[in-house]
């Protein structure tokens, strides 16, 4: 008698504000045994106009299908690079589960989403014999609701960065605010978001994290936790990516100093500390981690 098929282990997802180091923590988890980084932000499975849409019937499905054919398949940078899941999976593999989930989606809705993200995504993890996947668009922990319903054992990390240091990082980027002013209002706006969703979370299914503490501030307890949440063995190659990777320099913390005088650092320490008090007004999961945020913001402020 032939053994049952077995089901792949449910996925890990990672999200944030974007620019907050999740593309990095999917770097370190990449290199344990268990765990394939899909190598792109899908989007079609969290993005607000994706999947949380169109099971909650704010989008058709004629309309979902046309952006998963477009812009999630292919699209590109504002500097004409590629983008999208064309990138990393061939035609011949996307068109078929494509016609499969829209065959589906009307009698098993959540069964078809589901389904459609194994289809594409199972194969970057067996590709490499390993069993399961991790992805890492920005928007997986705002729609985690949506992603526990389609896989209920699945586990979503929540990074958080000092925003003045996702703000630098963004002024610099082609998308968004080309001002620190407005990125940090940007990133204010994206973590509440981020916070609203991970307050429909079961605790069990998240987890909390400082990009600060993994890097620099609280390493060895950090890079532990983040094991025995995902119940995962140290393994060598993870170790020495944590040890020789994932360093203050790497991760470019305090970046948001550079070039700035004395007076100017002030007030954008005082900016992002009342951001802060603003985002820690609500109880939410982050509230902890943000008071202390806040407390080292006072601190840096202090002359």
């Amino acid at each position: 008698m032939s053994a049952p098929e077995r089901t792949p282990p449910d996925p890990l997802f990672i999200g944030g504000t974007g620019r907050c180091g999740s593309h990095a923590l999917a770097r370190l988890l990449n290199r344990h045994s268990r765990y394939r980084t899909v190598p792109v932000e899908v989007r079609f499975h969290s993005d607000p106009p994706g999947l949380p849409a169109l099971l909650a019937g704010r989008t058709e499905l004629e309309r979902f299908v046309a952006e998963l054919r477009g812009p999630w398949w292919e699209s590109t940078h504002s500097d004409g690079s590629p983008r999208g899941l064309s990138r990393y999976v061939a035609a011949e593999d996307f068109e078929p589960a494509v016609a499969q989930f829209e065959r589906d989606y009307r009698s098993h809705p959540f069964g078809a989403s589901a389904d459609l993200i194994r289809s594409l995504l199972d194969p970057f993890a067996s590709a490499e014999g390993k069993p399961s996947w991790v992805e890492h668009t920005k928007n997986n922990v705002a729609s985690g609701a949506t992603l526990l319903e389609l896989f209920p054992e699945a586990k979503i990390i929540h990074i958080l960065r000092d925003g003045r240091d996702t703000a630098a990082s963004l002024v610099h980027q082609s998308f968004g605010p080309d001002r620190f002013k407005p990125a940090l209002a940007w990133w204010e706006e994206r973590l509440a978001a981020t916070e609203r969703g991970a307050a429909e979370l079961p605790a069990e299914r998240l987890m909390m994290l400082r990009v600060e503490d993994l890097v620099e501030r609280d390493r060895d307890a950090t890079y532990e936790r983040l094991l025995e949440f995902l119940e995962l063995d140290d393994e060598q190659d993870m170790r020495w990516f944590f040890d020789r990777r994932l360093r203050p320099d790497r991760a470019n913390a305090g970046r948001w100093r550079q070039g700035l005088s004395a007076g100017r650092r002030r007030r954008v320490t005082k900016r992002y500390a009342g951001a802060l008090e603003r985002l820690i007004v609500a109880d939410t999961p982050a509230r902890g981690l943000l008071e202390d945020a806040l407390s080292e913001a006072r601190a840096d402020d202090t002359p």
